[in-house]
């Protein structure tokens, strides 16, 4: 029995002790094709850094540089900067986002935690960096051979003033749209729009994942929490929930291994 318990304990201490030095500190990079034309843009999706004693500006620099051995066209970024923004130097941040390379531009919205103390920070660093962020609003950019990719983006929905229908009108006319929404539940709201792809975070896939035990979600991130969903099966709709890149309240990640995702758009 002694030997049980100690061997169950040991165990217990490695799981621990994996899911707060190894982990967080792994990125993986998903890549997905979407559509089955011929003309190909990439979107690399960041979200969730959480930038501060758990995500360092090494952290930040060494994801740059993962991002842009990738070469995307575009990069979007669905909300959730910073972490404890109150103890942590916001200039960290904008310089080596400024590095990041698109040949298309650099889309963000704005996530819950940006809502709050740094929430008058949040669009200047972003600018900083060569972000345009999106509130509640879109952009047409040129796909090649006369296609047009839209990126819209809604206003947070815990905190701020999203306007669901104005976004997507923002996108009307173009060959394949694509909404950047923090919070992954709001996206039944895009029920009949026919929009192509919505871009999620929020809920870091759970963060901790232990067997046996139910996943820890939060508010409107309690329906979608990792990977694809289909939406609007009619209009053929997915909505993707990005894992993230960092951690809050704990410094630790267990079955939620930090991700940046990539998605190959094919235009006919």
């Amino acid at each position: 029995m002694k030997k049980t318990i100690m061997t169950a304990f040991g165990g217990l201490g490695l799981l621990a002790a994996y899911s707060i030095l190894v982990e967080p500190n792994r990125l993986a990079v998903k890549k997905y094709e979407m559509g089955t034309g011929q003309k190909r843009l990439r979107v690399v999706q960041l979200t969730d850094i959480h930038i501060g004693p758990f995500y360092p500006r090494r952290k930040v620099a060494r994801l740059v540089r993962k991002v842009n051995r990738l070469s995307p066209d575009v990069v979007v970024f669905t909300g959730d900067l910073y972490d404890r923004f109150i103890r942590y130097r916001r200039e960290d941040a904008a310089k080596p986002l400024a590095e990041l390379e698109a040949s298309l531009g650099k889309f963000a919205v704005w996530g819950n935690h940006d809502c709050t103390k740094m929430a008058r920070w949040y669009a200047p660093v972003l600018e900083r960096a060569g972000f345009i962020l999106l509130e509640n609003e879109a952009v047409i950019l040129p796909a090649g051979e006369g296609r047009t990719l839209a990126i819209g983006g809604t206003d947070d929905l815990l905190y701020g003033e999203p306007d669901i229908k104005q976004t997507v009108r923002g996108t009307a006319g173009s060959d394949y749209q694509i909404i950047l929404m923090h919070e992954p539940d709001g996206a039944d709201r895009l029920q009949g729009t026919g929009v192509n792809l919505i871009l999620s975070g929020h809920t870091h896939g759970g963060q901790i994942r232990l067997p046996l035990l139910p996943t820890v979600t939060t508010d409107l991130g309690k329906k979608y929490i990792r990977g694809f969903y289909t939406i609007d099966p009619e209009n053929s709709t997915e909505l993707y929930v990005n894992k993230g890149i960092g951690c809050t309240q704990i410094p630790a990640r267990l079955g939620a291994v930090p991700e940046i995702a990539v998605f190959d758009i094919k235009m006919v």
